[in-house]
């Protein structure tokens, strides 16, 4: 999906990107870092707080968050915790 603010990355789709696609009127457009040099939530409300949504996803909101991914993303037929891929790999050398 391409980026909401037109950054490039490739982001999960999710409740959150549906609402940023969209322009809600329920997302919160109220910098809360002034992270970017040149922020269009920060200088105009245009759009939301990236450091926000990027954090709720790291706080493990999948749903509220901004989630990005590889290009691959969707041939993942499963998730797994990183110890467990770990002993899948190792074990099988």
């Amino acid at each position: 999906m391409p980026s909401p603010v037109g950054m490039p990355g490739r982001a999960l789709r999710n409740s959150f990107a549906e609402r940023a696609i969209a322009n809600s009127p329920d997302l919160e457009k109220r910098c809360l870092t002034s992270c970017l040099h040149v922020c269009r939530c920060r200088d105009t409300q245009e759009t939301y707080c990236i450091a926000r949504a990027l954090d709720r996803a790291s706080q493990g909101d999948v749903e509220n968050g901004l989630i990005f991914a590889g290009s691959n993303a969707g041939r993942a037929q499963q998730i797994i915790p990183v110890a467990e891929l770990m002993q899948e790999l190792t074990t099988s050398l």
